[in-house]
């Protein structure tokens, strides 16, 4: 979800989903099916799901956050932020952000998530992890009897 988005509304985003065996798969796509007129991708297994929700969350906060500093450089410069983005939209390869609010409910876990997948070996920008951390988020897949509908 991308609150305040109009056009990408909930009922029209495309949903990656995945579940523990193909019972809970067909289960989860029929809901969603229901729930969405996007695409509804079968990610190849659980893991795989979560990853792609870690990766495109931090994606998206990695972008505004870029987007708000360029906005605090060009007010210092006395021009406008919208001025710029609008000749930057000019270009093929130009990813268009706006200036806004970064994180959301997921945020505070998914940056622990890329330290797991790597035995506690962390990389590049990820927080210490915490295995307390990392139990709360399997107990909360596992007492959510295991299903997982992402993004």
């Amino acid at each position: 979800m991308n609150p305040g988005d109009k056009k990408r509304t909930i009922d029209k985003i495309n949903k990656v989903i995945s579940g523990q065996n193909k019972k809970v798969e067909t289960i989860l796509f029929d809901i969603y099916s229901k729930l969405t007129k996007g695409e509804i991708f079968l990610a190849k297994n659980i893991k795989v799901a979560e990853a792609s929700k870690v990766i495109e969350n931090a994606q998206r906060d990695i972008n505004i956050a870029f987007i708000n500093e360029v906005a605090k450089i060009c007010s210092k410069l006395n021009i406008s932020i919208y001025d710029v983005l609008d000749a930057s939209n000019t270009k093929w390869n130009f990813l268009p952000f706006l200036p806004g609010l970064v994180g959301g409910h997921c945020i505070g876990v998914d940056p622990e998530l890329p330290g797991a997948f790597t035995n506690n070996r962390l990389c590049g920008f990820c927080g210490a992890l915490d295995k307390k951390s990392l139990l709360t988020f399997e107990a909360d897949s596992v007492e959510s009897g295991g299903l997982t509908g992402l993004l």
